[in-house]
């Protein structure tokens, strides 16, 4: 990228690090910018002279949250020639060094950028003043990542230190404050580096072991190093999904309609922003699901000699399912032992009605099984009535 001041790689995501203040400082970018040339105001001697200044990093492209990367900054700076007359008449100097110095903050953190110029000549500035270029470079600064986003380097004001050697060996020191141009307003922005953070995502049952049908909740718990981020966990149980947003940092679903038997029980993150958070599964966990007890009952309808009476069966699971399967009701008469009636069906919505036919005067004593089924529980009822007239 070419600009006055430019980077090859931006500093981190979310952010911007801005040349300001003689410093840097952190501000919303947009990804991935960069500036044209900057051409930074400099006064000295109550005259403001325009210094092109080009400033490259070896920042990464990218870095994930909780990384440190050392970057290397590089400054190709240009020394107008009006400027160059001057040093090299006014002050007689005849070379130069010295550092330009950046203070302020990266990802949240101080952060303290120092070049260092090398020792240049002015050349002979007596008859056509001409520009001088040269390069000032920094030692490898450290930039850690805290921030998951995009992280913008913008051009802002910088104090430079030059010391000129003159003709006769000694020196002057001339410290001069530079401010960079403003775009709308605000810092232009150089480059920047998307700052990954990563996500772990933890699974839990409320309980491990449940009857069908008893409800069970399962929590997902996503966190980042970069702050919580916003997205969807997947739930999948014996095959069935079911998204769940995510809020606070965690996802729940109650789960009631596992079979019987051991249900894998899987959670995965997606974040909604995929550019610069990533996704994690869980470690599935087994819920083993067990038969749900039932209760049987039974109703006598038609208890008057010459009524017809019947029997209403009603099964009920424990957890309020609702039970397929078998039933058989036995009939007998208190004191005759040759009377003797069976029913077999079948449950449909938990229920099953048997005609009886016309009873005689009498006590009787009702039994009914339930025989269960794939998820519930085998029971039993007994029950006693008299027919009267």
């Amino acid at each position: 990228m070419s600009a006055s001041i430019r980077t090859k790689h931006a500093l981190a995501t979310g952010l911007a690090v801005v040349l300001s203040g003689g410093g840097l400082a952190v501000v919303a970018a947009p990804a991935h910018a960069e500036t044209g040339p900057v051409s930074y105001t400099c006064p000295v001697l109550g005259t403001d002279y325009q210094v092109s200044v080009n400033t490259d990093s070896t920042a990464p492209a990218k870095m994930y949250v909780g990384d440190t990367a050392n970057a290397v900054f590089d400054s190709d700076v240009v020394l107008p020639p009006e400027l160059a007359k001057l040093a090299y008449e006014d002050l007689q100097a005849r070379s130069f060094d010295g550092t330009v110095a950046a203070q302020g903050t990266f990802s949240g953190a101080a952060l303290t950028v120092t070049e260092t110029i090398p020792t240049t000549s002015l050349g002979d500035q007596t008859t056509t003043p001409a520009p001088v270029l040269f390069t000032a470079t920094s030692p490898a600064t450290p930039l850690k990542a805290t921030l998951a986003g995009d992280l913008a380097l913008e051009a802002g004001n910088l104090v430079a230190t030059l010391n000129f050697t003159k003709q006769d060996g000694t020196q002057q020191v001339v410290p001069i404050s530079c401010s960079a141009p403003k775009v709308n307003g605000k810092p232009p922005v150089v480059d920047t580096v998307v700052v990954v953070s990563k996500s772990s995502t933890a699974l839990t049952l409320s309980r491990t072991r449940a009857g069908y049908g008893a409800p069970v909740t399962a929590t997902a718990k996503v966190s980042t190093p970069g702050g919580t981020p916003a997205g969807d966990v997947t739930f999948v149980v014996d095959g069935v999904s079911t998204k769940v947003q995510v809020k606070d940092g965690a996802a729940s679903l109650v789960i009631n309609q596992a079979a019987v038997g051991d249900n894998p029980v899987s959670a995965t993150f997606t974040p909604k922003d995929t550019t610069h958070y990533e996704g994690s599964s869980a470690t599935p966990v087994n819920l083993e699901v067990t038969k749900a007890a039932t209760s049987t009952r039974v109703k006598i309808i038609g208890k008057r000699v010459g009524e017809r009476t019947s029997a209403r069966i009603k099964v009920v699971g424990i957890n309020k399912t609702v039970p397929t399967g078998k039933v058989k009701l036995v009939l007998r008469k208190a004191g005759n032992k040759g009377f003797h009636k069976v029913r077999r069906g079948t449950l449909a919505k938990g229920t099953r009605g048997f005609n009886l036919a016309r009873l005689g005067k009498g006590k009787y004593r009702v039994a009914v099984k339930y025989k269960g089924d794939s998820n519930h529980r085998r029971s039993k009822t007994v029950k006693r009535f008299r027919v009267r007239r």
